[in-house]
């Protein structure tokens, strides 16, 4: 069995004997005491060998901080400290058996440390070890008859230092969890810009066998997200059907983000006959720099499952308010009413996109069931270029390797300078 297996078990039982205010055990004593026994001393002391802990020497050390590196054939446990102490600690005693078993199958192992970590920190170290372990020390998962492909992950130019890395490690994290995943690709326009360096990458969580909740969350720890963050993640997660991993380029830097789909609400409301008046909380969104900056945001998209085009376009009007936001707001029309001509008029799916601590507002409008090629909507991505003052010859060498794919949806709304934005979504495909 995996330690990581075991460690899941040790938290699990923690947390079930925390709640009930008593201690339970992970595993039996002597199958713990086997697992952790060196495979040769393990098989010279038979099914029956009496193990005696001694913990007579060993020294115990407080922890709230924890890492780990991996190198081919060796793993490091790094352990420190910021100055406060665990608060209900889980113990993780290391020692060494002295000798192999003697004949009358005995052996004594020697508890030489003792590290106490709470138990943030201990779902910590387990994720960081699932990742490790998982990944084979950090090479992506691929074999001899089916190798692994990683995508081509930026279709322009970088802007900032240190993308291109960013990007490829966000692949290769999803990549090396040997599952299918979907890729998604983007490109904003806002005033005199075009940010095309953008995708999204999403798995099903079910798709990942073993340690969903620990595989997830290693990669989100491997990223960099913010503690807060990766907090509220491991308690919304078990009611996340589909995980999507984004990566984004503006102006300056890039970012990082995760946003869990609640899929199970909105079937829920359309099987029950909910109506347009009863929002549905669908996706809630993490965003943060992926240099380690402070910038992050925490976002959620209501969806309204039967909000009709009309509906939809008055809700687009009221952020695209004011004249010189009009535009944007005649592109998104002229979208919605293409997409709606190949539809059944339930068929849009709109969601109300909003950012915890702040009052802005913006759009999130999906067309894939429309059928919708980016060249079908070529008039409006033209208008979209005039307005946002992007020059042609920046547009069309992109648009021309990318007018065949896919249109998904549409986003917009005013960002946080006052500028109006548009972001479309192409190309999803399967990896």
């Amino acid at each position: 069995m995996p330690l990581w297996n075991l460690f899941s078990d040790l938290l699990y039982n923690w947390n079930k004997g925390h709640t009930s205010g008593k201690s339970q055990p992970c595993r039996s004593n002597r199958e713990v005491e086997r697992l952790l026994m060196p495979d040769k001393q393990r098989q010279s002391g038979g099914p029956d060998t009496n193990i005696r802990w001694d913990g007579s020497t060993m020294r115990s050390y407080l922890a709230d901080a924890c890492a780990v590196e991996a190198s081919l054939g060796e793993i490091k446990l790094l352990f420190g400290t910021g100055g406060s102490a665990p608060n209900g600690g889980i113990d993780l005693p290391f020692g060494m058996a002295a000798g192999a078993p003697p004949a009358g199958n005995n052996m004594t192992v020697r508890f030489t440390n003792c590290i106490i970590l709470n138990p943030l920190i201990a779902k910590r170290l387990a994720a960081l070890l699932n990742n490790v372990l998982g990944e084979g020390n950090g090479m992506p998962a691929g074999t001899p008859d089916k190798p692994l492909i990683i995508p081509t992950a930026l279709p322009v130019p970088c802007r900032t230092e240190g993308a291109p890395e960013k990007a490829d490690l966000l692949i290769k994290l999803i990549s090396s969890l040997g599952i299918e995943y979907g890729l998604e690709r983007s490109f904003k326009l806002i005033h005199k810009t075009m940010l095309a360096n953008r995708f999204m990458l999403s798995i099903h969580r079910n798709a990942v066998k073993e340690d969903p909740y620990y595989l997830i969350t290693g990669t989100c720890i491997r990223l960099g997200m913010p503690d807060e963050f990766l907090g509220r993640v491991q308690e919304n997660l078990p009611y996340a059907k589909i995980i999507y991993f984004g990566f984004e380029e503006d102006e300056a830097a890039c970012t990082f983000k995760v946003y869990l789909e609640f899929v199970d609400r909105m079937m829920d409301a359309m099987l029950t006959g909910q109506r347009k008046s009863v929002p549905l909380l669908l996706f809630e969104g993490f965003k943060w720099d992926a240099s380690g900056r402070s910038r992050r945001a925490i976002t959620n998209y209501t969806c309204r499952p039967e909000y009709s085009p009309e509906d939809i376009l008055e809700q687009v009007s009221a952020i695209y308010y004011g004249p010189d936001h009009r535009k944007s707001f005649d592109i998104v029309r002229d979208i919605t009413g293409t997409a709606s001509d190949r539809l059944r008029r339930k068929q849009l799916m709109y969601m109300d996109v909003t950012e915890e601590g702040n009052q802005r507002r913006s759009f999130d409008i999906n067309v894939y069931n429309a059928g919708l090629l980016l060249e079908d909507i070529a008039p409006q991505l033209a208008a979209a270029c005039r307005h946002f003052s992007i020059p042609p010859e920046e547009f069309n060498g992109f648009y021309d390797r990318m007018r065949t794919r896919k249109f998904g949806h549409i986003s917009g709304g005013i960002d946080r300078k006052g500028r109006d934005f548009l972001t479309f979504y192409y190309g999803m495909e399967g990896h």
